[in-house]
C-alpha cells in the first residue's frame, strides 16, 4: 500500500492570540517528531501539514477525501481553543470518516493518534476520536490544579519530559508505517514481534508504564493493548483477552490506589 504522504499533522486554523500560540507549538511539535521518525524509521517520512492542505485545497481545488486517502498516519492536535472551531472539529470527522467508511471497518493498528495540549473533556472532542490513542504533552500542577503544557522555548530547548512522551508517540507512529508501507529493509513486520501485554495501571505508576513500554519498544517487542481498553466490563475483558492471547508475558504495575471502578462491575479498572 502506497501514500503521497506519511504523516498529517492536524490542527485548527490560526485565528486570535490563543490559537496562534498553540498554533506555533504546533509547528516546532512538527518539526522534533520529523526529526525523532527519521532515526527510528530510517528515512525522512513525509510530512503534511493541515495548513497546507487548506492552501492545496483553495488553489487547486484538490478535494480533502482525495488527499486523505494518500496519507498513512494521521496526528491531530485537540486544544480547548481548538475544539471551539467548528471547521476543525468537522475536518476531523471526515478525516475519521475517510479512513474508517463504515463501522467496523477499523484496522488491527490504529491511524489516528491524538495529542492534547491541555485537557479536553471527552463530551468536548468528536465522538469518533475518543477511543483513539492519545498523548497527553501537558502536566497538572499539584499546587493550583492548573494545566501546563510541556514548554519547547526553555533556556535548555524543550521539557525533558516533552521529549519522553514525543518518544512514546514516534515508536507508536513508526510501528505503523512499518506495517502499512514495508519500508524498512532487514526488519521483521511489526505483528512477527513478540508481545508484551502491558495493563494499564492507576496514576501514580503512569510515568513508569511509560518508561518501561519505552524500554521494551527499544529492544523490539510489539506492547499491547494499542488502542485503550473499553471502559465497561464486557467490552473490557473481550479486549484485554485478545491482547493476552497475543502476548507471551503480562506486566502488572500494582500502585498504592485502588483506581476507578469500571462500568458493569464491582472492581475497579486496575483490579478488573
Amino acid at each position: 500500500m502506497g501514500f503521497e504522504h506519511d504523516i498529517f499533522i492536524g490542527y485548527a486554523p490560526a485565528s486570535g492570540q490563543e490559537n496562534q500560540a498553540t498554533t506555533e507549538w504546533t509547528l516546532k511539535f512538527c518539526d522534533y517528531l520529523s526529526i525523532l521518525m527519521q532515526r527510528l524509521y530510517n528515512k525522512k517520512p513525509v510530512f503534511l501539514l493541515h495548513e497546507d492542505l487548506r492552501v492545496r485545497q483553495n488553489l487547486l481545488g484538490e478535494s480533502y477525501q482525495m488527499a486523505y486517502s494518500n496519507i498513512a498516519v494521521y496526528v491531530l492536535i485537540l486544544s480547548p481553543e481548538y475544539v471551539k472551531s467548528e471547521s476543525y472539529m468537522k475536518e476531523l470527522e471526515e478525516i475519521y470518516h475517510a479512513i474508517y467508511p463504515s463501522e467496523g471497518s477499523e484496522s488491527k493498528h490504529p491511524r489516528i493518534f491524538k495529542i492534547l495540549t491541555s485537557p479536553v473533556a471527552a463530551d468536548e472532542q468528536p465522538a469518533c476520536l475518543r477511543d483513539e490513542p492519545t498523548y497527553n504533552f501537558f502536566d497538572i500542577n499539584r499546587y493550583n490544579k492548573k494545566p501546563v503544557r510541556y514548554e519547547l522555548n526553555g533556556a535548555g530547548g524543550p521539557d525533558s519530559r516533552f521529549w519522553s512522551k514525543l518518544v512514546d508517540l514516534a515508536y507508536d507512529v513508526s510501528d505503523v508505517l512499518h506495517d502499512l508501507n514495508q519500508a524498512v529493509s532487514g526488519s521483521r513486520p511489526v505483528a512477527e514481534r513478540p508481545a508484551v501485554f502491558l495493563a494499564e495501571t492507576t496514576f501514580d505508576q503512569a510515568e513508569n508504564r511509560d518508561m518501561l513500554k519505552r524500554e521494551l519498544q527499544h529492544f523490539g517487542f510489539r506492547v499491547l493493548p494499542v488502542v485503550p481498553i473499553p471502559d465497561d466490563a464486557e467490552n473490557g475483558k473481550q479486549a484485554i483477552d485478545d491482547a493476552l492471547g497475543e502476548s507471551v508475558i503480562a506486566v502488572h504495575l500494582m500502585g498504592a490506589w485502588y483506581g476507578d471502578f469500571i462500568k458493569n462491575s464491582k472492581y475497579s479498572f486496575i483490579d478488573f
